[in-house]
C-alpha cells in the first residue's frame, strides 16, 4: 500500500515542466496504478469484513472465511483492470506533446492523443469513480460491525469524502481547460487532500487487541449471526 502513496506523489513531478512523450504516457499510469493499489487493498479489506459479518457463508457455519492471499488476489485484480485500460490506451491513442495555441503568440504543450485518449481517459476516470461508489456502499453495510473492527468505519468514512472531493475536484479540472498553471494547482490539491484522506484511514487507531484476525474476525463474525437469528 505504501507503494501506492508514492507512486500517487510521484505522479506530481510528472507534470511539472515541459512534457515529452514518455512523461506524457507515464502520467496515467502511474496515478491510476497508484491509486488502485491503495484503494483496491482497502476495498478488499473491507469485503472480507462484510463477507465475514454478513454473508451466507457464516450463517452455514463455513468457518473457513477469507484468507490474505484472497484479499491479495482482489485488490491486484482492481490494479489489473487499471492497468489494462492504461495499455489499451498507450496501444490506441498515446497522448504527445503538443503545442496547444491559447492566444496571439501564446502557445502552451500539452499531452493529447488523436481524439480517441479523451474517451480512454473518461473510460478510466469512470472505472476510478465506481471504486470510490463500492468503498461508499462497503464502509455504510460495514458501519455496525463489532468496535474492534472498527477500520471499516474509518474506510467508509476516507470514502465518503473522497466522493465529494471527485464531486467537486473533476468538474473544476476540466473546466480549467487549457490552463497548465490552473489544471496542475487544482490536480495537486486533489491528490495531495485525496492521498491524506486514504493515509488517514490507514493509520487510524483501532480499538482492541489486534491478535491474528483471522482467528478472531470469523468466530466473532458467527457469533454475531448467530444472535441475530
Amino acid at each position: 500500500m505504501q507503494i501506492g502513496f508514492l507512486l500517487i506523489y510521484l505522479s506530481l513531478f510528472l507534470f511539472v515542466g515541459r512534457p515529452t512523450e514518455s512523461m506524457c504516457m507515464a502520467r496515467p499510469f502511474v496515478l491510476s496504478v497508484g491509486f488502485s493499489l491503495v484503494i483496491g487493498l482497502l476495498l478488499a479489506k473491507t469485503f472480507r469484513l462484510y463477507r465475514l459479518f454478513h454473508s451466507a457463508a457464516i450463517r452455514t457455519k463455513n468457518r473457513s472465511g477469507i484468507s490474505d492471499q484472497t484479499v491479495f488476489l482482489h485488490g491486484s485484480s482492481i490494479v489489473a483492470v487499471n492497468l489494462l485500460i492504461c495499455i489499451i490506451w498507450a496501444g490506441v491513442d498515446p497522448p504527445k506533446p503538443k503545442e496547444l495555441f491559447i492566444a496571439e503568440g501564446r502557445t502552451n504543450m500539452v499531452c493529447m492523443g488523436q481524439g480517441a485518449d479523451a474517451a480512454i481517459s473518461a473510460v478510466l476516470i469512470a472505472y476510478n469513480v465506481i471504486l470510490i461508489v463500492c468503498g461508499v456502499a462497503l464502509g455504510f453495510l460495514t458501519r455496525n460491525i463489532q468496535a474492534r473492527f472498527n477500520e471499516s468505519k474509518s474506510i467508509g468514512l476516507a470514502m465518503y469524502n473522497l466522493t465529494a472531493l471527485a464531486a467537486i475536484g473533476l468538474p473544476l479540472l476540466y473546466a480549467t481547460g487549457s490552463d497548465l498553471n490552473l489544471t496542475f494547482s487544482v490536480l495537486g490539491v486533489l491528490i495531495i487532500i485525496g492521498s491524506f484522506l486514504l493515509k488517514a484511514s490507514c493509520s487510524a487507531p483501532k480499538s482492541g487487541p489486534s491478535s491474528n484476525p483471522r482467528k478472531t474476525l470469523v468466530p466473532m463474525a458467527a457469533q454475531a449471526t448467530a444472535k441475530s437469528c
